[in-house]
């Protein structure tokens, strides 16, 4: 049988890729001059997209947490150049 394509869903249920996305949130927190949250906290901030995982965060809306939403690449880019 010949495949044409491989599909890799990395949400979480193939890999564990909380550590991940804690350094991902805090490098955009970071950008923002906040604080840094664990990985058990920010596990409740993933999983429905950023505009999701912000709302309702007083210090992040008040920060400006809209940077993070809607410059993913800028923020992508700085998080490529950390590691």
């Amino acid at each position: 049988m010949s495949r044409r394509a491989v599909i890799f869903d990395l949400d979480g249920t193939l890999v564990d890729t909380l550590e991940d996305l804690t350094a991902a949130i805090n490098a955009a927190l970071g950008h923002l001059s906040l604080p840094t949250h664990s990985a058990q906290a920010c596990k409740m901030m993933i999983g429905n997209g950023a505009a999701w995982g912000f709302r309702g965060r007083g210090e992040l809306e008040a920060a400006g947490a809209h940077i993070i939403i809607d410059s993913p690449r800028e923020l992508l880019d700085c998080r490529l150049d950390i590691l």
